[in-house]
């Protein structure tokens, strides 16, 4: 994975519809949304998870994570599952949340991606106002046989940070 653009589509061809995942709103703060884009031999599937109210610190007693699903989400990836917004702000544990993420250091203990949601979570805790959330581009091929093979995964992000009306953007 390089760089932070999605994969090259010809987005012009696709109309600009979303489609909300179904489930159950988590807190009433989090929406699921994704697109699945399909060109040639190329499949794009674009999740979107975000909140328009600010975060809210839950224990990490409060939540928990479905091995099940994770392990049904990375099938054939060759990845592990993770999620894209904070389980810790009541973001859901479903399908509706999780996507493959790379096996690299990113998604580890100390990790890129990690560091940004404990990055968060500090600021949460510590009285900042924080919404917004993210979107991924999940690449597939066909392979020989017709099957589409997961091939690359691309994630932003645009967390909006605010304290005492004053805002920033990461």
């Amino acid at each position: 994975m390089s760089g932070s653009d999605p994969p090259k589509i010809n987005w012009e061809k696709y109309e600009s519809r979303w489609e909300t995942l179904p489930g159950e709103e988590d807190n009433g703060r989090w929406q699921y949304r994704q697109r699945i884009l399909v060109e040639g031999d190329r499949m794009v599937i674009i999740k979107r998870v975000e909140t328009n109210a600010p975060m809210e610190y839950l224990s990490r007693g409060d939540t928990f994570n479905n091995p099940e699903e994770r392990r049904r989400v990375s099938e054939g990836t060759f990845h592990d599952a993770g999620h894209l917004a904070p389980r810790w702000a009541g973001a859901a544990e479903d399908e509706r949340n999780l996507s493959p993420q790379d096996r690299d250091d990113s998604n580890r203990a100390g990790g890129e991606w990690y560091r940004t949601e404990m990055e968060l979570r500090d600021l949460v805790k510590d009285g900042y106002q924080v919404t917004g959330g993210v979107t991924e581009y999940a690449l597939y091929e066909k392979d020989a046989n017709g099957e589409y093979q997961y091939r690359e995964i691309v994630r932003e992000h645009d967390w909006k940070i605010a304290r005492d009306g004053v805002g920033r953007g990461t």
